[in-house]
C-alpha cells in the first residue's frame, strides 16, 4: 500500500493547472486565426494585383493605340499643311497677278483719259458736251 501514495504523488507534480491549458488553447486558435488573416489578406493582395496588371495592360494598349492615332493625325497634318502651303503660294501668285493687272488697268486707264483729253483739243469740243 505504500506503493499507491507515491504514484499519486509524483502523478499530482506534472499536472498543470486549468489556466494554463486554457491559455494554450487560446493561443493555438489565436495562431489559427492569424494563418487565416494571413492566407486570405494574400489571396485579396493577389487578386488586388492581378486586377492592376490587366488595368495596366489595357491602359498600355490604350496608350498605344492613342499613338497610334496621334501619328496618323500628324501625317495628315503635315499633308494638308504642304497642300496648304501650295495654296498659300497660290494666293500669293493670285495677289501678285491681281496687283500687277490693277496697275496695268490705272495705266490703260490714264492712257484713255489722256487720249481722250487731247481728242477734245484736237477737235474743240472741249466745253461742249451732248447736249
Amino acid at each position: 500500500m505504500d506503493a499507491s501514495p507515491s504514484v499519486r504523488e509524483s502523478y499530482q507534480l506534472w499536472t498543470l493547472p486549468r489556466w494554463i491549458i486554457g491559455a494554450f488553447v487560446v493561443l493555438f486558435v489565436l495562431v489559427g486565426y492569424l494563418l487565416y488573416e494571413s492566407y486570405t489578406t494574400g489571396t485579396a493582395f493577389e487578386a488586388g494585383l492581378s486586377k492592376a496588371n490587366d488595368q495596366a495592360k489595357l491602359l498600355s494598349a490604350l496608350v498605344d493605340q492613342t499613338n497610334a492615332r496621334l501619328a496618323d493625325m500628324k501625317g495628315q497634318l503635315d499633308v494638308t499643311a504642304q497642300k496648304l502651303g501650295l495654296t498659300q503660294a497660290e494666293l500669293a501668285r493670285a495677289r501678285g497677278l491681281a496687283q500687277r493687272i490693277r496697275k496695268e488697268r490705272k495705266a490703260s486707264d490714264e492712257r484713255l483719259t489722256a487720249q481722250i483729253g487731247q481728242f477734245k483739243q484736237e477737235s474743240g469740243c472741249e466745253g461742249n458736251t451732248a447736249e
